[in-house]
């Protein structure tokens, strides 16, 4: 997909240069957060020095994007605040919504919504055996949670919400409503590394407007801190961008990045994976000896 972008990408396509933005945010992100830890996490603490004549194509840009993760779910919602303090949904949910609290509810009313009562209502009586089974191997709503059809956190799929999340927020950043506002066309590849005890994303898509010949190959980074990510980067890159980064290292997705490496944090040293591989999880063990080992446990319970 990348390649496919590059070759027939107009070569004069200029990188874009992002205003600088503290962080801020509604009152309830602020009830969400401690000031320290936006502190901590804010980027312009750790961007690297840019005291030569090669600017930085990029800051960061608005608050952080809140995540919110049930438990027991396989579902990401992720939640960004627009310059009004309005939050707005990934996935759709309805809203926009005034406080966190409104945005929780509609969360919990969903999933409500979807739980299934032969796997979510404990058995009044009987041998509940088959009830455990059921949870140990699906979700409320009947989805797996093992094999080829169970959903991952580690698919492009799951990330779009987030990409579409912060590309609105660049959107919202820059005043780009309406035909100027730009829509993800391609979610291209992503990978992740972890460095100074910090994890840092980075992305490649595509954006589009209702110009038919408007479309833009973008580079974008976030940070995740306790409630979700900061966005530390999103910038317009051209094809010809080949900036360096130890960090994305993945043999199945290429990252491109912008020539101007200050504009990024991650992906300058050489980081440890201390809790995950690509896989952000792994399981050797088959359904089969799965189910029987539950099978024991459920009984030894009883």
């Amino acid at each position: 997909m990348l390649e496919k972008f590059i070759s027939g990408a107009a070569e004069s396509a200029s990188a874009q240069t992002l205003k600088e933005a503290g962080l801020s945010s509604s009152e309830e992100l602020l009830d969400a957060t401690s000031s320290a830890e936006l502190s901590t996490a804010s980027p312009s603490s750790v961007l690297h020095d840019t005291a030569d004549d090669s600017p930085p194509s990029a800051s960061s840009v608005g608050p952080p994007i809140l995540l919110r993760d049930p438990p027991n779910w396989y579902q990401d919602f992720y939640m960004r605040t627009d310059h009004k303090g309005y939050l707005h949904m990934y996935p759709d949910l309805g809203g926009p919504f005034e406080s966190l609290q409104e945005a929780e509810a509609t969360i919990k009313r969903h999933l409500d919504e979807q739980r299934l009562p032969e796997i979510c209502q404990k058995p009044s009586e009987g041998p509940r055996v088959e009830w455990l089974i059921k949870q140990a191997l699906y979700y409320p709503d009947g989805t797996p949670k093992r094999g080829p059809n169970a959903p991952s956190k580690n698919s492009k799929d799951h990330m779009r919400h987030l990409v579409k999340a912060l590309l609105d927020q660049y959107n919202d950043h820059h005043n780009l409503c309406k035909d100027l506002a730009r829509e993800l066309k391609d979610f291209v590849s992503w990978d992740w590394m972890y460095e100074n005890n910090k994890t840092y994303f980075h992305f490649n898509f595509t954006t589009k407007t209702n110009k038919a010949d408007d479309v833009n190959l973008f580079f974008a980074e976030v940070m995740w801190i306790k409630v979700g990510y900061v966005v530390t980067c999103c910038c317009v890159i051209t094809p010809n961008d080949h900036g360096s980064c130890s960090g994305c290292t993945s043999t199945k997705q290429k990252i491109m990045h912008p020539n101007n490496s200050r504009a990024y944090i991650g992906g300058h040293e050489g980081g440890d994976v201390p809790f995950r591989g690509d896989d952000f999880s792994s399981d050797d063990e088959d359904d089969e000896a799965f189910v029987a080992r539950l099978s024991e446990e459920a009984l030894a319970e009883n």
